[in-house]
């Protein structure tokens, strides 16, 4: 094999490996718990697996640094995320707030910005170095608020009742934190969390059924055509 055979296989295998590690991925983040007019006492961190297998989270970390610095904090992680559910991760408490999150699945004690700062999913537990470590082990990165890094651009600044929530349920990953995230109250979800049903793709016809009612009612369902 050549030079540039080489480059390209070596640049498939590395696009491969990047695809199947970022099944997993950061589904929200919040830090402003405890803070004045919060509600929740405590930050948390929120992955999702998109994927359609467990995923063994032993030997990753979540790791947070400040929105313009190159220090950063580590929580290590331990046991499997199942496909299409979700893992939450305590951080620092506030000394405000009135409500405890739900059982966290991982427990941690780093103190995050309520409003700009940046957190990386890391497929180890060596602790980051410099102000925008993208790539190598880095599996999902969000930047908030006045974050100097971030995929493509961070997202707006949150606060002490916004979250930064990833769309589609935690599903949408265009690369893109500013497209990909909205603010909204923070809604933690662990491993016990329902995880949402896909939506069926059906013919109208099967939509509306033979009797007054659906037999799709209540369900989430996509289709394509004209109704008359």
């Amino acid at each position: 094999m050549n030079r540039i055979g080489i480059r390209i296989a070596a640049a498939l295998l590395a696009c491969a490996a990047w695809s199947a590690s970022a099944q997993v991925v950061i589904s929200q983040v919040y830090g402003g718990g405890g803070n004045s007019g919060a509600t929740l006492k405590s930050d948390f961190i929120e992955l999702r697996n998109n994927g359609s297998a467990p995923v063994d989270l032993g030997g990753w970390s979540v790791q947070y640094a400040s929105a313009s610095g190159g220090t950063w904090q580590r929580t290590a992680l331990s046991g499997t995320i199942a496909p299409g559910g979700y893992f939450l991760i305590k951080q620092a408490d506030g000394s405000g707030g009135s409500v405890d999150l739900p059982t966290p699945d991982a427990i941690g004690t780093i103190p995050m910005s309520g409003s700009a700062g940046k957190v990386a999913l890391v497929a180890g537990t060596t602790v980051l170095s410099g102000t925008c470590p993208l790539g190598g082990a880095v599996v999902d990165f969000v930047g908030y608020g006045a974050a100097n890094c971030a995929e493509t651009a961070p997202t707006p600044a949150l606060g002490s009742t916004t979250a930064a929530i990833r769309n589609g349920g935690g599903s949408v990953d265009t690369g893109n934190n500013s497209a990909d995230f909205a603010l909204g109250a923070p809604r933690p979800r662990n491993s016990g969390t329902q995880a949402p049903e896909p939506p069926l793709a059906l013919a109208i016809s099967r939509i509306q059924g033979d009797g007054p009612l659906s037999p799709y009612d209540g369900k989430r369902v996509v289709t394509e055509g004209i109704v008359t």
